[in-house]
């Protein structure tokens, strides 16, 4: 009888524990519910503002299309800044050269014309 009595108990504690558990299954749900009617709207109207007449099931191949595009602008702005690098370095090494080059021909001018004087002596 006692053995009976706390199987009862037990069950009764498991039927609390499950309808609480139910309760809140159901109240996500529900939000589940308010979040994929939202996100359907939402499609319906970005479907309508492209001018598509699928509504909702338009929505994916529109979001595929944005991506490519986005996707494809940040490659073109990769492709811009290495550019302006590339021409960068460049112009700043032309510089660095164009520095050299006078500094030693400077120097040359400099030994000819001693040479030169020393022959001339």
């Amino acid at each position: 009888e006692k053995q009976q009595m706390d199987e009862k108990k037990h069950q009764g504690r498991g039927k609390v524990k499950l309808k609480g558990f139910i309760a809140y299954a159901q109240s996500k749900f529900e939000k589940l519910e308010n979040s994929k009617e939202g996100a359907s709207k939402k499609c319906r109207n970005m479907a309508n503002y492209f001018g598509e007449k699928d509504g909702e099931k338009s929505a994916i191949a529109i979001i595929n299309i944005l991506v490519q595009f986005a996707s494809a602008v940040n490659q073109s702005l990769k492709k811009f800044d290495n550019q302006l690098e590339r021409e960068r370095r460049k112009a700043s090494s032309s510089k660095r050269k164009n520095t050299r080059i006078s500094s030693s021909g400077v120097q040359l001018r400099k030994r000819r014309s001693s040479i030169n004087g020393r022959r001339t002596r």
